[in-house]
């Protein structure tokens, strides 16, 4: 799922509702999060962690550095 804006840039639409959706997938049994920093840029990793924690013993979050993006849709 997309939690970044338009064009995977900028914030979500509706912050919260992406704050709920990531803790219904943990509800749901979702444990492994596949991010990076690029998302957004610097979005879907500060959501993960104000949805997130504090993080239980068998969450995952994965993350990819070192992409950098100019804008959206890039």
């Amino acid at each position: 799922m997309q939690l970044a804006g338009t064009g995977v840039w900028g914030q979500p639409k509706d912050r919260d509702q992406a704050i709920r959706v990531i803790k219904g997938a943990v509800e749901l049994g979702v444990n492994f999060f596949d991010t990076a920093d690029s998302y957004g840029p610097d979005v879907t990793e500060d959501l993960l962690r104000e949805a997130l924690h504090p993080y239980s013993d068998d969450i995952v979050i994965a993350t990819k550095a070192g992409l950098a993006r100019q804008g959206p849709d890039l």
